[in-house]
């Protein structure tokens, strides 16, 4: 039988390839906030001091042995809250992957947490808004670049 749990683990540097292709692809770069192509160089120095810093978390899902995407969480001291985004391997898209991962993701990165969730989504970017809203963000702002979503990670708490 075919085991369809969604592993959850710590990115390291040995994903940078990956990463790295999943960050150049056409409709990854049309849904990022900057979409200019990363360089391997780059990337490279982006994933070394991601890795070392202490308030950024990058999950990596894989599913079957393949690794399916990439979640990003930022701490920010200043406003208490965390940020999140998410970028899946463009072999995992249409799969209905994002929405189970991202919830797997948030549900492993809340254990350590009692803050909560922030996430910046492109108003053209209707795939990575339901994904987002089907593990419980909702809409907080919006213009008509960017969709601000909210998660409260203890929602019966006033935190």
């Amino acid at each position: 039988m075919q085991n369809n749990k969604i592993k959850i683990r710590l990115a390291t540097i040995c994903d940078s390839k990956s990463l790295f292709d999943w960050r150049s692809d056409e409709n990854s770069r049309a849904m990022f906030f900057n979409e200019s192509p990363p360089t391997m160089e780059g990337h490279n120095l982006w994933l070394e001091k991601s890795l070392s810093n202490i308030d950024r978390t990058l999950f990596i899902g894989e599913l079957g042995g393949e690794k399916i995407g990439v979640c990003r969480f930022d701490f920010n001291k200043a406003e208490l809250l965390t940020e999140v985004s998410i970028n899946m391997n463009p072999a995992s898209r249409g799969r209905g992957l994002g929405k189970r991962f991202l919830f797997e993701a948030v549900e492993r990165y809340s254990l350590k947490t009692q803050y909560n969730l922030v996430a910046k989504v492109k108003a053209k970017n209707s795939a990575s808004l339901s994904i987002f809203e089907s593990v419980g963000f909702e809409t907080f702002g919006s213009d008509e670049d960017e969709i601000i979503l909210h998660y409260k990670v203890y929602p019966n708490l006033n935190l």
